[in-house]
């Protein structure tokens, strides 16, 4: 029972670590699910829409990250800022709302923790595209 209890506390902080790792990567993986499902809905087949989801994912990553680093203007920068948080928030709100709901939390304290938990992978996100040597110092110093 104890062992079963640690390795599933294990593994919750293996998803949220991983959550955290990953949360600049969002928006990328939406727009290749979003483009993807749309090239199947038109008939462009299992392969095609595969193909085309993954370059639309490259080159929303590709450009995301150009744009963001090229650009001067400091409204720019936060508006792509957004961008790229607004799917991670989303991510990390249904990550916590999920894994609360394991442990029976209902209501109020339920949307809080949620709530917390998405703007924690927002913020990271955010850290993330802002200051990529955030990712290594913090691995570094581990």
């Amino acid at each position: 029972m104890i062992l079963s209890l640690v390795a599933t506390v294990i593994g919750l902080g293996a998803f949220c670590a991983l959550l955290y790792r990953l949360a600049v990567y969002a928006f990328p993986i939406l727009a290749a699910l979003a483009a993807g499902q749309g090239a199947y809905g038109l008939g462009a087949g299992i392969w095609g829409s595969l193909i085309l989801g993954v370059l639309a994912g490259f080159m929303a990553l590709i450009l995301g990250t150009v744009l963001f680093s090229a650009s001067r203007s400091v409204s720019f920068r936060l508006i792509m800022a957004f961008v790229f948080a607004l799917p991670a928030t989303y991510a990390g709100y249904l990550l916590g709302l999920s894994l609360l709901r394991i442990g029976a939390i209902d209501g109020f304290w339920l949307q809080a923790l949620a709530a917390t938990g998405a703007v924690a992978a927002g913020a990271t996100a955010v850290l993330r595209l802002i200051d990529p040597e955030f990712a290594l110092s913090r691995n570094q110093a581990a």
